[in-house]
């Protein structure tokens, strides 16, 4: 396992209106947690053909890199303010990266990145993402890379916004035999 990125020790949050739900939300980015793991397993058994089990989410349980997205349940907000509790609102996205060493250059690596599909569509991976490369760059990584789905044109496009391009493919990457896509982004040119 390489060398791990440190967040900031604040929580991000944005607001978010849900694609099935009117009422407005508060979306939080934070690091996971022990009781997030069965969610975030479920968010990823659907949103991945060959999806991780979760000894693996496990592994990365307690890195700087693993983070999740949430949403406070209406019950839990008193006039819009998130209540001091042991209760934490389940996450509805996560992302996982670290930094590993390529060339002898720090690289930052995007491992896996899912958002539940009742809230794809709503800026959550945009978040995400975003508060990963702001991690790499205060780390002064200057670039990261990810694979992707070769047929996952929705995460290309989104990766592209990003300024993410084309490397190199990897035949048969995944389990199920797809290819993958290699996508870098250059930080030190955003």
């Amino acid at each position: 396992m390489g060398n791990f990125i440190e967040p900031p020790n604040l929580d991000l949050s944005i607001a978010v209106d849900p694609a099935d739900d009117n009422a407005h939300h508060q979306i939080s980015i934070r690091h996971a947690r022990q009781e997030d793991l069965l969610d975030i397993l479920q968010i990823e058994r659907l949103s991945c053909p060959s999806p991780w089990t979760f000894d693996i989410f496990n592994y990365f349980l307690g890195t700087p890199g693993f983070l999740v997205a949430t949403v406070p349940a209406e019950n839990s907000l008193i006039d819009d303010i998130l209540p001091l509790s042991n209760t934490y609102p389940s996450p509805i996205g996560f992302i996982i990266a670290d930094v590993i060493l390529e060339d002898d250059s720090p690289l930052g690596h995007i491992k896996d990145l899912a958002v539940s599909p009742p809230w794809r569509g709503n800026g959550i991976g945009t978040q995400l993402i975003s508060r990963i490369l702001d991690d790499f760059k205060s780390k002064e990584i200057k670039k990261v890379k990810l694979e992707v789905r070769k047929g996952n044109k929705t995460a290309i496009s989104l990766y592209n916004r990003f300024g993410f391009s084309f490397h190199h493919s990897v035949s048969g990457y995944y389990a199920d035999g797809e290819d993958a896509l290699v996508l870098v982004l250059d930080l030190s040119a955003t």
